[in-house]
């Protein structure tokens, strides 16, 4: 069993079957790298936010680099995420009150204060659009975003790509906002309430970098 679904599913246009079968397959691959048998999500772990996720974002951020399974995933498996964070959700809308009943109003206002940051420079201003598993910050209609944002119950994952990604990485790392390097070049980080409170002006720095080179 290969990483690719199977291609029948993609001509079929079903989204549910082909998620199934690219979960299975990707647990196929890490148990025969680990040689343990990989959990499938039938029930919940203890403690375990069991909203709709982003499963490409919820690996990068929770899930420890294994060398076995980084050999067998290789780079495209971690492509085929970054197409399908890119493809799935688009035209799959969701509103605010959806997105609040799932992870609370406190997440919710962290992507407002992002928001807000953003416009502080942004010429037109940017706005929200919420999808079933992201929450994109981009001008009204436009595909392309300057962020990606994953908002969980705990926490808000920031998703950018950025000219300068390597020192970014290092000064988010320095400031205890470990951001992982992704396949497509772009890089993941997450952030609480907290943190925008005591390190607002390392990520209006980020944010503003982020909305000038989408801008230019």
């Amino acid at each position: 069993m290969g990483f690719a679904s199977a291609p029948s599913l993609l001509r079929a246009d079903d989204f549910e079957a082909f998620m199934a079968d690219r979960q299975a397959r990707l647990l196929a691959l890490i148990e025969r790298a680990t040689g343990k048998s990989a959990y499938s999500g039938g029930q919940p772990d203890e403690g375990e936010d069991v909203d709709g996720d982003d499963d490409a974002i919820e690996a990068t951020l929770t899930i420890a680099a294994d060398p076995a399974v980084s050999a067998v995933l290789g780079t495209h498996g971690a492509e085929a995420d970054d197409r399908l964070d890119e493809e799935s959700d688009e035209g799959q809308g969701e509103d605010r009150t959806t997105w609040e009943s799932r992870v609370g109003p406190d997440i919710m206002q962290l992507c407002d204060r992002i928001v807000d940051i953003a416009n502080e420079i942004a010429h037109p201003p940017l706005a929200l659009r919420y999808g079933q598993t992201i929450v994109s910050l981009s001008l009204p209609g436009r595909f392309f975003r300057a962020a990606g944002m994953y908002p969980k119950k705990q926490f808000l994952a920031i998703r950018l790509n950025l000219s300068r990604n390597e020192e970014w990485l290092r000064r988010l790392d320095e400031a205890g906002l470990g951001a992982t390097q992704r396949a497509s070049g772009s890089f993941v980080f997450r952030i609480a309430p907290a943190d925008l409170r005591d390190k607002e002006a390392l990520i209006r720095e980020l944010v503003h970098q982020s909305v000038r080179e989408y801008q230019s």
